[in-house]
């Protein structure tokens, strides 16, 4: 790290609104990426929190972020634009080191000059091509680019598909070929000459599995002492790009208060951020596993809520609700291997149906248990004024319904017409593409990535909770024994 290309930065920042106002300065470290958020000290001086925050960015290689972000939030004033030509050093170096891992590049200078070149080159110039090869689940810790230079770094934090092309080899091969620029030779080399006819797929033809979050799931059960639970964690994570995900870190904290659980939560989802195989995977979900007696006499929708580091945990990452009673080593097998077979469903017609308890039940011709026992049904949307929402979730989960949302409060909209669709009926039709992004569409606007002008913001995003009983492995084989007392 050069010493004084960082002062130099840091300097810069000092003149940013976002850095030496104490208020502005804690949105901006909202934004930032858990890593560079963590233990970030907003209360002292501005000097003192600009150098903490280069260092902390450029150990992490998220300079590019900050920059982005100051950018955004400056609305690109003079002193977020004087911030970032002070960045320029650092950033060619971290800029570097990301697309080494995926292009043949031969040295830094070669991507200053492409960064040169494509920094003039507005985004909507290339957002088609972006739009064609980026991942299908695809997120970043960055605004929306506002040049093709933005959306190329986009990309290079993407890893390949199984047995496919990186994304962002893809998209400098297809911009050498439309734009011409000084360094479209570069570009050329970069892309090796790939034609992005089906960019998400695989070498051998075959579409790819879909790109799997860091997962870690938590199980919560009675612990051995009076109103204490345990709190068991396992981390699901890749050892290498495009490998199978894996059983990985484990560990038990017994009797834990009930208040503290989302705070355990917290320090889980950060132990699990610093491990470095999280690079392999498509964002980070939280999976909170428990009986549904005991998620609801527990509140555990509260739990999303908690803030670790003054950042609520549904804003880090995807939280989700796994009820026991669907787990396939629970004596309910039957409900399992219907909530398997709906999936399947789903995944072979592309489309399934969603009830919403929205309506007045005396409006019935059928009660709604035998309705969510036609095997086509995936989601029930239960709304919290529903003073007999537990029976509802109840029936749902028995009967292997897969997916099911509800509020926690009377505030907000609905989650969107097709899970709220008070405006053309009980039954709607929804899409596979719809249910698998459901996580990601609720952390989205729990973390503030959506603007309330725009059509994905979801209002009150934090009081919604969903138990989401997907296929992937709950617990590794065989089930572990916690003690005569927990869970079971």
């Amino acid at each position: 790290m050069n010493a004084r290309d960082v002062e130099r930065l840091a300097r810069a920042l000092c003149d940013v609104e976002h850095v030496y106002s104490p208020k502005h300065r804690e949105q901006l470290v909202q934004y930032l990426p858990s890593a560079v958020r963590r233990n970030a000290d907003i209360a002292g001086e501005a000097s003192v929190f600009a150098r903490a925050l280069v260092r902390r960015c450029h150990q992490h290689r998220r300079l590019g972020c900050l920059v982005r972000w100051v950018l955004y939030l400056e609305d690109r004033g003079r002193s977020a634009r004087a911030a970032a030509d002070a960045a320029r050093p650092l950033l060619v170096e971290e800029e570097y080191e990301l697309l080494v891992q995926h292009l043949d590049v031969r040295n830094a200078r070669d991507v200053g000059a492409v960064r040169d070149d494509l920094s003039g080159v507005l985004f909507d110039q290339v957002e088609a091509v972006f739009e064609r090869v980026r991942p299908a689940a695809f997120r970043v810790d960055t605004p929306e680019p506002v040049t093709a230079w933005d959306a190329l770094m986009d990309l290079a934090e993407r890893p390949a598909p199984t047995g496919g092309e990186p994304p962002v080899a893809l998209f400098c091969a297809e911009v050498a070929r439309d734009l011409r620029t000084p360094n479209t030779g570069l570009l050329k080399d970069w892309g090796r000459g790939l034609r992005p006819s089906d960019p998400l797929g695989t070498a051998s033809g075959e579409p790819p599995a879909p790109e799997r979050p860091a997962r870690l799931v938590v199980r919560v059960g009675r612990g051995t002492r009076r109103d204490r639970y345990d709190v068991e964690y396992w981390t699901v994570l890749s050892q290498r790009g495009g490998g199978e995900p894996e059983f990985c870190d484990h560990d038990l904290q017994v009797d834990v208060p009930p208040d503290m659980i989302g705070a355990w939560v917290g320090l889980l989802l950060g132990r699990m951020e610093a491990d470095p195989r999280v690079a392999h995977h498509n964002g980070r979900r939280v999976e909170l596993v428990a009986p549904l007696p005991l998620l609801d006499r527990l509140q555990a929708e509260t739990w999303q809520r908690d803030a670790t580091g003054g950042v609520p945990l549904g804003a880090r990452a995807e939280v989700v609700y796994r009820a026991e009673e669907l787990l396939p080593d629970h004596a309910g097998h039957d409900a399992w291997g219907t909530c398997v077979n709906r999936w399947r469903q789903l995944e072979s017609r592309g489309e399934a149906l969603a009830l919403d308890e929205y309506h007045d039940r005396g409006r019935d011709d059928e009660p709604l248990p035998e309705r969510l026992r036609d095997d086509r049904v995936i989601v029930l949307s239960v709304p919290s004024r529903l003073n007999h929402w537990y029976t509802q979730v109840w029936s749902a989960i028995t009967l292997g319904v897969p997916v099911v949302v509800w509020r926690s409060s009377e505030f907000g909209r609905g989650i969107g017409s097709w899970l709220n669709p008070a405006r053309v009926g009980r039954e709607v039709t929804v899409t596979l593409e719809e249910i698998r992004a459901l996580p990601e569409v609720l952390h989205s606007s729990r973390s503030g990535r959506v603007s309330p002008s725009e059509s994905g913001y979801i209002e009150g995003s934090l009081e919604i909770a969903v138990i989401y009983n997907d296929p992937f492995p709950v617990l590794p084989e065989p089930p572990p024994q916690l003690s005569t007392d927990s869970i079971r």
